[in-house]
Protein backbone atom coordinates (compact mmCIF):
# COMPACT_ATOMS: atom_id res chain seq x y z
CA UNK A 1 0.00 0.00 0.00
CA UNK A 2 3.02 2.28 0.36
CA UNK A 3 3.19 2.72 -3.37
CA UNK A 4 -0.49 3.84 -3.44
CA UNK A 5 -1.76 7.21 -2.33
CA UNK A 6 -5.49 7.76 -1.62
CA UNK A 7 -7.07 10.29 -3.95
CA UNK A 8 -10.39 10.24 -2.05
CA UNK A 9 -8.82 10.37 1.45
CA UNK A 10 -11.84 11.96 3.17
CA UNK A 11 -14.04 9.25 1.76
CA UNK A 12 -11.51 6.58 2.87
CA UNK A 13 -11.21 7.85 6.44
CA UNK A 14 -14.97 8.33 6.82
CA UNK A 15 -15.67 4.81 5.62
CA UNK A 16 -13.11 3.24 7.94
CA UNK A 17 -14.63 5.02 10.93
CA UNK A 18 -17.98 3.57 9.93
CA UNK A 19 -16.47 0.09 9.59
CA UNK A 20 -14.97 0.15 13.05
CA UNK A 21 -18.41 0.70 14.58
CA UNK A 22 -19.95 -2.19 12.62
CA UNK A 23 -17.83 -5.21 13.44
CA UNK A 24 -18.71 -8.78 12.65
CA UNK A 25 -19.47 -8.47 8.97
CA UNK A 26 -17.67 -7.67 5.74
CA UNK A 27 -17.48 -4.15 4.37
CA UNK A 28 -16.44 -2.76 1.00
CA UNK A 29 -14.84 0.55 0.13
CA UNK A 30 -14.55 1.75 -3.48
CA UNK A 31 -12.19 4.65 -4.04
CA UNK A 32 -9.41 5.95 -6.23
CA UNK A 33 -5.69 5.51 -5.58
CA UNK A 34 -2.67 7.01 -7.25
CA UNK A 35 0.16 4.75 -8.32
CA UNK A 36 3.81 5.68 -8.05
CA UNK A 37 3.93 6.64 -11.72
CA UNK A 38 1.01 9.04 -11.23
CA UNK A 39 -1.73 6.89 -12.77
CA UNK A 40 -5.08 6.94 -10.98
CA UNK A 41 -6.80 3.60 -10.52
CA UNK A 42 -9.99 2.37 -8.84
CA UNK A 43 -9.68 -0.17 -6.05
CA UNK A 44 -12.19 -2.17 -4.04
CA UNK A 45 -11.38 -3.05 -0.41
CA UNK A 46 -13.15 -5.99 1.25
CA UNK A 47 -12.61 -5.56 4.99
CA UNK A 48 -13.55 -7.51 8.14
CA UNK A 49 -13.23 -5.95 11.60
CA UNK A 50 -12.74 -8.30 14.59
CA UNK A 51 -13.43 -6.94 18.07
CA UNK A 52 -12.76 -8.39 21.55
CA UNK A 53 -15.24 -8.87 24.35
CA UNK A 54 -14.92 -5.24 25.36
CA UNK A 55 -15.98 -4.16 21.88
CA UNK A 56 -12.50 -2.99 20.87
CA UNK A 57 -11.15 -3.81 17.41
CA UNK A 58 -8.28 -6.26 17.70
CA UNK A 59 -7.77 -7.20 14.08
CA UNK A 60 -8.39 -5.58 10.68
CA UNK A 61 -8.16 -7.84 7.68
CA UNK A 62 -8.46 -6.47 4.13
CA UNK A 63 -8.20 -7.58 0.54
CA UNK A 64 -7.64 -5.14 -2.29
CA UNK A 65 -9.07 -5.75 -5.76
CA UNK A 66 -7.91 -3.54 -8.62
CA UNK A 67 -11.15 -2.50 -10.33
CA UNK A 68 -10.11 0.00 -13.01
CA UNK A 69 -11.27 -1.94 -16.10
CA UNK A 70 -14.56 -2.88 -14.47
CA UNK A 71 -15.10 0.75 -13.53
CA UNK A 72 -14.47 1.87 -17.11
CA UNK A 73 -16.86 -0.77 -18.39
CA UNK A 74 -19.55 0.32 -15.95
CA UNK A 75 -19.05 3.95 -16.97
CA UNK A 76 -19.32 3.00 -20.66
CA UNK A 77 -22.52 1.08 -19.95
CA UNK A 78 -24.00 4.07 -18.13
CA UNK A 79 -23.05 6.33 -21.06
CA UNK A 80 -24.60 3.89 -23.51
CA UNK A 81 -27.76 3.73 -21.45
CA UNK A 82 -27.98 7.53 -21.38
CA UNK A 83 -27.37 7.67 -25.13
CA UNK A 84 -30.07 5.07 -25.74
CA UNK A 85 -32.54 6.94 -23.57
CA UNK A 86 -31.71 10.18 -25.39
CA UNK A 87 -32.13 8.50 -28.78
CA UNK A 88 -35.43 6.93 -27.80
CA UNK A 89 -36.67 10.23 -26.39
CA UNK A 90 -35.87 11.91 -29.72
CA UNK A 91 -37.78 9.32 -31.75
CA UNK A 92 -41.38 10.47 -32.34
CA UNK A 93 -42.42 7.00 -33.47
CA UNK A 94 -43.95 4.31 -31.35
CA UNK A 95 -41.55 1.37 -30.91
CA UNK A 96 -42.49 -2.21 -30.14
CA UNK A 97 -40.65 -5.47 -29.66
CA UNK A 98 -42.86 -8.31 -30.91
CA UNK A 99 -42.40 -12.05 -31.14
CA UNK A 100 -43.24 -14.14 -34.19
CA UNK A 101 -46.85 -14.54 -33.01
CA UNK A 102 -47.30 -10.78 -32.81
CA UNK A 103 -47.16 -10.67 -29.02
CA UNK A 104 -46.07 -7.39 -27.44
CA UNK A 105 -42.84 -7.96 -25.48
CA UNK A 106 -41.81 -4.35 -24.80
CA UNK A 107 -43.09 -0.89 -25.76
CA UNK A 108 -41.59 2.57 -26.05
CA UNK A 109 -43.99 5.50 -26.53
CA UNK A 110 -43.17 9.17 -26.02
CA UNK A 111 -46.90 9.82 -26.34
CA UNK A 112 -48.87 6.93 -24.78
CA UNK A 113 -52.10 8.54 -26.01
CA UNK A 114 -51.21 7.28 -29.49
CA UNK A 115 -51.26 3.65 -28.38
CA UNK A 116 -54.29 1.55 -29.23
CA UNK A 117 -54.45 0.58 -25.53
CA UNK A 118 -52.43 1.08 -22.35
CA UNK A 119 -49.00 -0.52 -22.09
CA UNK A 120 -50.28 -2.78 -19.30
CA UNK A 121 -53.01 -4.10 -21.56
CA UNK A 122 -50.74 -4.51 -24.58
CA UNK A 123 -47.84 -6.34 -22.95
CA UNK A 124 -48.24 -10.09 -23.18
CA UNK A 125 -51.10 -9.90 -25.68
CA UNK A 126 -51.00 -10.40 -29.44
CA UNK A 127 -51.93 -7.81 -32.04
CA UNK A 128 -54.91 -9.94 -33.09
CA UNK A 129 -56.26 -9.59 -29.55
CA UNK A 130 -55.86 -5.81 -29.54
CA UNK A 131 -56.21 -4.49 -33.09
CA UNK A 132 -58.98 -4.81 -35.66
CA UNK A 133 -58.74 -7.56 -38.27
CA UNK A 134 -57.34 -5.42 -41.08
CA UNK A 135 -54.69 -3.74 -38.91
CA UNK A 136 -53.58 -7.00 -37.26
CA UNK A 137 -53.26 -8.62 -40.70
CA UNK A 138 -51.04 -5.73 -41.83
CA UNK A 139 -48.84 -6.11 -38.75
CA UNK A 140 -48.49 -9.87 -39.21
CA UNK A 141 -47.67 -9.37 -42.90
CA UNK A 142 -44.91 -6.96 -41.86
CA UNK A 143 -43.51 -9.52 -39.38
CA UNK A 144 -43.56 -12.28 -42.00
CA UNK A 145 -41.75 -10.10 -44.57
CA UNK A 146 -39.16 -9.06 -41.98
CA UNK A 147 -38.68 -12.71 -41.02
CA UNK A 148 -37.96 -13.59 -44.66
CA UNK A 149 -35.90 -10.58 -45.74
CA UNK A 150 -34.75 -8.97 -42.51
CA UNK A 151 -36.75 -5.80 -43.02
CA UNK A 152 -40.23 -4.63 -43.98
CA UNK A 153 -41.73 -1.16 -44.55
CA UNK A 154 -44.63 0.64 -46.14
CA UNK A 155 -47.57 -1.06 -44.41
CA UNK A 156 -50.20 1.48 -43.28
CA UNK A 157 -52.75 0.88 -40.53
CA UNK A 158 -55.60 2.97 -39.13
CA UNK A 159 -56.25 2.86 -35.38
CA UNK A 160 -58.75 4.37 -32.98
CA UNK A 161 -56.67 5.74 -30.07
CA UNK A 162 -57.36 8.02 -27.08
CA UNK A 163 -55.91 10.82 -29.24
CA UNK A 164 -58.36 10.08 -32.06
CA UNK A 165 -58.43 8.27 -35.38
CA UNK A 166 -54.76 8.00 -36.39
CA UNK A 167 -52.84 6.54 -39.33
CA UNK A 168 -49.47 4.83 -38.85
CA UNK A 169 -46.80 3.65 -41.28
CA UNK A 170 -44.92 0.56 -40.12
CA UNK A 171 -41.22 -0.22 -40.41
CA UNK A 172 -40.09 -3.61 -39.08
CA UNK A 173 -36.69 -5.29 -38.63
CA UNK A 174 -35.68 -8.71 -37.44
CA UNK A 175 -34.03 -8.24 -34.02
CA UNK A 176 -31.68 -11.27 -34.02
CA UNK A 177 -31.67 -13.76 -36.86
CA UNK A 178 -29.62 -16.39 -35.01
CA UNK A 179 -31.72 -16.44 -31.83
CA UNK A 180 -34.93 -18.46 -31.59
CA UNK A 181 -37.72 -17.73 -31.29
CA UNK A 182 -37.38 -14.65 -33.52
CA UNK A 183 -38.19 -11.21 -32.18
CA UNK A 184 -38.87 -8.08 -34.19
CA UNK A 185 -38.48 -4.34 -33.65
CA UNK A 186 -41.38 -2.39 -35.18
CA UNK A 187 -41.59 1.39 -35.53
CA UNK A 188 -45.03 2.95 -36.06
CA UNK A 189 -44.83 6.50 -37.44
CA UNK A 190 -47.85 8.78 -37.11
CA UNK A 191 -48.71 9.90 -40.68
CA UNK A 192 -52.20 11.22 -39.91
CA UNK A 193 -51.43 14.75 -41.13
CA UNK A 194 -49.85 13.37 -44.28
CA UNK A 195 -52.90 11.18 -44.96
CA UNK A 196 -55.24 14.13 -44.49
CA UNK A 197 -53.10 16.23 -46.84
CA UNK A 198 -53.11 13.42 -49.38
CA UNK A 199 -56.90 13.18 -49.16
CA UNK A 200 -57.26 16.93 -49.66
CA UNK A 201 -54.92 16.79 -52.65
CA UNK A 202 -56.88 13.87 -54.13
CA UNK A 203 -60.11 15.79 -53.65
CA UNK A 204 -58.64 18.91 -55.25
CA UNK A 205 -57.29 16.85 -58.15
CA UNK A 206 -60.69 15.17 -58.61
CA UNK A 207 -62.47 18.53 -58.63
CA UNK A 208 -59.91 19.92 -61.08
CA UNK A 209 -60.24 16.92 -63.38
CA UNK A 210 -64.02 16.53 -63.34
CA UNK A 211 -65.12 20.17 -63.11
CA UNK A 212 -67.44 21.22 -65.94
CA UNK A 213 -65.75 24.62 -66.00
CA UNK A 214 -62.59 25.01 -68.01
CA UNK A 215 -59.60 25.59 -65.72
CA UNK A 216 -56.06 26.59 -66.55
CA UNK A 217 -53.14 27.55 -64.31
CA UNK A 218 -50.32 29.85 -65.37
CA UNK A 219 -47.13 31.15 -63.81
CA UNK A 220 -46.71 34.87 -63.15
CA UNK A 221 -45.42 35.31 -66.71
CA UNK A 222 -48.62 33.88 -68.15
CA UNK A 223 -47.16 30.54 -69.26
CA UNK A 224 -49.78 27.76 -69.03
CA UNK A 225 -48.72 25.11 -66.50
CA UNK A 226 -51.81 22.89 -66.37
CA UNK A 227 -55.30 22.59 -67.85
CA UNK A 228 -58.23 20.29 -67.08
CA UNK A 229 -60.38 18.13 -69.34
CA UNK A 230 -63.11 20.77 -69.69
CA UNK A 231 -60.53 23.21 -71.05
CA UNK A 232 -59.62 20.85 -73.89
CA UNK A 233 -63.29 20.12 -74.64
CA UNK A 234 -64.25 23.80 -74.80
CA UNK A 235 -61.23 25.13 -76.71
CA UNK A 236 -60.39 22.12 -78.90
CA UNK A 237 -56.72 22.24 -77.87
CA UNK A 238 -55.18 19.13 -76.35
CA UNK A 239 -53.38 19.13 -73.04
CA UNK A 240 -49.92 18.91 -74.62
CA UNK A 241 -50.66 21.60 -77.20
CA UNK A 242 -51.22 24.34 -74.63
CA UNK A 243 -48.62 23.54 -71.95
CA UNK A 244 -46.01 26.29 -72.01
CA UNK A 245 -48.17 28.50 -74.23
CA UNK A 246 -49.74 31.85 -73.35
CA UNK A 247 -53.55 32.13 -73.13
CA UNK A 248 -53.27 34.58 -76.05
CA UNK A 249 -53.58 31.54 -78.33
CA UNK A 250 -57.33 31.81 -77.63
CA UNK A 251 -57.53 35.50 -78.53
CA UNK A 252 -60.36 36.22 -80.97
CA UNK A 253 -59.69 39.87 -81.76
CA UNK A 254 -63.19 40.86 -80.62
CA UNK A 255 -61.79 42.90 -77.72
CA UNK A 256 -59.59 45.95 -78.20
CA UNK A 257 -56.27 46.49 -76.33
CA UNK A 258 -58.01 48.76 -73.82
CA UNK A 259 -60.16 45.81 -72.71
CA UNK A 260 -57.10 43.73 -71.78
CA UNK A 261 -55.38 46.73 -70.21
CA UNK A 262 -58.33 47.24 -67.85
CA UNK A 263 -58.45 43.49 -67.16
CA UNK A 264 -54.84 43.34 -65.94
CA UNK A 265 -55.16 46.59 -64.01
CA UNK A 266 -58.07 45.12 -62.09
CA UNK A 267 -56.22 41.82 -61.58
CA UNK A 268 -53.17 43.66 -60.24
CA UNK A 269 -55.11 45.94 -57.90
CA UNK A 270 -57.78 43.54 -56.61
CA UNK A 271 -56.21 40.11 -57.15
CA UNK A 272 -59.02 38.90 -59.42
CA UNK A 273 -61.00 39.79 -62.55
CA UNK A 274 -64.32 38.47 -63.76
CA UNK A 275 -66.30 39.22 -66.89
CA UNK A 276 -67.37 38.10 -70.35
CA UNK A 277 -64.89 37.62 -73.16
CA UNK A 278 -65.00 36.30 -76.71
CA UNK A 279 -62.27 33.76 -77.52
CA UNK A 280 -61.43 31.58 -80.49
CA UNK A 281 -61.71 27.79 -80.72
CA UNK A 282 -58.85 25.84 -82.30
CA UNK A 283 -60.97 25.40 -85.44
CA UNK A 284 -61.44 29.17 -85.71
CA UNK A 285 -64.97 29.42 -84.32
CA UNK A 286 -65.64 32.31 -81.97
CA UNK A 287 -67.19 31.47 -78.63
CA UNK A 288 -68.23 33.50 -75.60
CA UNK A 289 -67.09 32.64 -72.09
CA UNK A 290 -67.67 33.84 -68.56
CA UNK A 291 -64.13 34.12 -67.21
CA UNK A 292 -62.72 34.56 -63.70
CA UNK A 293 -58.98 34.99 -63.08
CA UNK A 294 -57.55 34.89 -59.57
CA UNK A 295 -54.02 35.53 -58.26
CA UNK A 296 -52.53 32.77 -56.10
CA UNK A 297 -50.09 34.00 -53.43
CA UNK A 298 -47.25 32.12 -51.76
CA UNK A 299 -46.38 32.14 -48.05
CA UNK A 300 -44.74 35.58 -48.47
CA UNK A 301 -47.91 37.04 -50.07
CA UNK A 302 -46.19 37.28 -53.43
CA UNK A 303 -47.96 36.26 -56.63
CA UNK A 304 -47.00 32.75 -57.60
CA UNK A 305 -49.67 31.61 -60.06
CA UNK A 306 -52.85 32.64 -61.80
CA UNK A 307 -55.86 30.35 -61.83
CA UNK A 308 -58.56 30.93 -64.45
CA UNK A 309 -62.03 29.35 -64.58
CA UNK A 310 -64.32 29.83 -67.53
CA UNK A 311 -67.66 28.60 -68.83
CA UNK A 312 -68.79 28.50 -72.44
CA UNK A 313 -71.80 30.86 -72.60
CA UNK A 314 -72.09 31.04 -76.39
CA UNK A 315 -75.48 29.35 -76.41
CA UNK A 316 -76.70 31.70 -73.68
CA UNK A 317 -75.49 34.70 -75.67
CA UNK A 318 -77.36 33.43 -78.73
CA UNK A 319 -80.52 33.00 -76.68
CA UNK A 320 -80.03 36.47 -75.27
CA UNK A 321 -79.65 37.88 -78.78
CA UNK A 322 -82.79 36.08 -79.89
CA UNK A 323 -84.73 37.54 -76.97
CA UNK A 324 -83.46 41.03 -77.79
CA UNK A 325 -84.52 40.55 -81.41
CA UNK A 326 -87.98 39.45 -80.32
CA UNK A 327 -88.28 42.47 -78.03
CA UNK A 328 -86.88 45.12 -80.39
CA UNK A 329 -87.30 43.88 -83.96
CA UNK A 330 -90.16 42.96 -86.26
CA UNK A 331 -90.25 39.20 -86.78
CA UNK A 332 -91.05 39.40 -90.52
CA UNK A 333 -88.84 42.22 -91.83
CA UNK A 334 -86.26 42.34 -89.02
CA UNK A 335 -86.79 46.10 -88.92
CA UNK A 336 -86.97 47.91 -85.54
CA UNK A 337 -90.41 47.58 -83.97
CA UNK A 338 -92.41 50.21 -82.12
CA UNK A 339 -90.35 49.84 -78.90
CA UNK A 340 -86.97 50.27 -80.58
CA UNK A 341 -88.36 53.07 -82.75
CA UNK A 342 -89.24 55.05 -79.63
CA UNK A 343 -85.69 54.62 -78.30
CA UNK A 344 -84.10 55.61 -81.62
CA UNK A 345 -86.36 58.66 -81.91
CA UNK A 346 -85.47 59.85 -78.43
CA UNK A 347 -81.77 59.49 -79.20
CA UNK A 348 -82.20 61.44 -82.46
CA UNK A 349 -84.02 64.27 -80.64
CA UNK A 350 -81.31 64.53 -77.97
CA UNK A 351 -78.65 64.65 -80.66
CA UNK A 352 -80.60 67.28 -82.63
CA UNK A 353 -80.83 69.58 -79.60
CA UNK A 354 -77.13 69.19 -78.93
CA UNK A 355 -76.16 69.89 -82.54
CA UNK A 356 -78.96 72.33 -83.29
CA UNK A 357 -80.08 70.13 -86.18
CA UNK A 358 -83.42 68.82 -87.37
CA UNK A 359 -85.13 65.44 -87.11
CA UNK A 360 -87.61 64.46 -89.82
CA UNK A 361 -90.27 61.77 -89.32
CA UNK A 362 -92.05 60.15 -92.28
CA UNK A 363 -95.06 57.81 -92.12
CA UNK A 364 -95.55 55.33 -94.93
CA UNK A 365 -98.21 52.78 -95.72
CA UNK A 366 -98.94 50.75 -98.84
CA UNK A 367 -102.06 51.36 -100.97
CA UNK A 368 -104.21 48.34 -101.83
CA UNK A 369 -102.00 46.00 -99.78
CA UNK A 370 -105.07 44.14 -98.57
CA UNK A 371 -106.03 43.42 -102.16
CA UNK A 372 -102.62 41.81 -102.77
CA UNK A 373 -103.10 39.54 -99.78
CA UNK A 374 -106.60 38.63 -100.90
CA UNK A 375 -105.62 37.95 -104.50
CA UNK A 376 -102.20 36.33 -104.14
CA UNK A 377 -102.21 35.13 -100.53
CA UNK A 378 -100.34 36.13 -97.38
CA UNK A 379 -97.08 34.51 -98.44
CA UNK A 380 -96.83 36.87 -101.40
CA UNK A 381 -97.86 39.80 -99.18
CA UNK A 382 -95.12 38.92 -96.66
CA UNK A 383 -92.57 38.67 -99.45
CA UNK A 384 -93.62 42.11 -100.72
CA UNK A 385 -93.20 43.66 -97.25
CA UNK A 386 -89.78 42.06 -96.80
CA UNK A 387 -88.54 43.23 -100.21
CA UNK A 388 -89.84 46.76 -99.62
CA UNK A 389 -88.19 46.91 -96.19
CA UNK A 390 -84.80 45.82 -97.58
CA UNK A 391 -84.95 48.37 -100.43
CA UNK A 392 -85.96 51.25 -98.17
CA UNK A 393 -83.26 50.35 -95.67
CA UNK A 394 -80.60 50.43 -98.39
CA UNK A 395 -81.61 53.95 -99.43
CA UNK A 396 -81.28 55.42 -95.93
CA UNK A 397 -78.15 56.76 -94.30
CA UNK A 398 -76.33 54.83 -91.58
CA UNK A 399 -77.79 56.91 -88.74
CA UNK A 400 -81.39 56.85 -90.04
CA UNK A 401 -84.05 54.40 -88.85
CA UNK A 402 -86.94 52.70 -90.61
CA UNK A 403 -89.37 50.77 -88.43
CA UNK A 404 -92.44 48.70 -89.06
CA UNK A 405 -95.40 49.52 -86.85
CA UNK A 406 -97.49 46.63 -88.10
CA UNK A 407 -99.34 45.53 -91.27
CA UNK A 408 -98.23 47.80 -94.13
CA UNK A 409 -97.33 50.79 -91.91
CA UNK A 410 -93.75 52.04 -91.66
CA UNK A 411 -92.07 55.01 -89.92
CA UNK A 412 -88.83 56.60 -91.09
CA UNK A 413 -86.68 58.74 -88.79
CA UNK A 414 -84.17 60.99 -90.57
CA UNK A 415 -81.73 62.35 -88.00
CA UNK A 416 -79.23 65.19 -87.98
CA UNK A 417 -80.63 67.17 -90.91
CA UNK A 418 -79.36 70.70 -91.62
CA UNK A 419 -81.69 73.54 -90.54
CA UNK A 420 -81.65 75.81 -93.61
CA UNK A 421 -83.68 78.51 -91.84
CA UNK A 422 -81.28 78.90 -88.92
CA UNK A 423 -79.30 82.15 -88.82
Amino acid sequence: MSVLKSVDRSKYVSKHCEIETNAGRDHTIEYRMQKKNGDVIWVLDIITVIKDDSNQPIKLAGFILYNSQQKKAEKAIRHNERDQRAILSAIPDLMFVLDAEGRYISIWANDPQKLAASEELLLGHTVSEILDVNSSEQVMAALQEADETGHSSGQVINLITPEGNLWFELSTSLKERDSLPHQFIMLARDITKRKHNEERLKLAASVFTHAREGIFITDIEGKILEVNNAFTQITGYSHDEVLGENPRILKSGCQDPEFYKNMWRRLTEKGFWTGEIWNQHKNGEIFAEQLTITSVLNADDKKQHYVALFTDITEQKHHQQQLENIIHFDALTNLPNRLLLTDRLNQALVQARRRNSIVAIAFLDLDDFKAINDKFGHNVGDQLLTTLANRMQRTLREGDTIARLGGDEFVIVLADLINLNSG
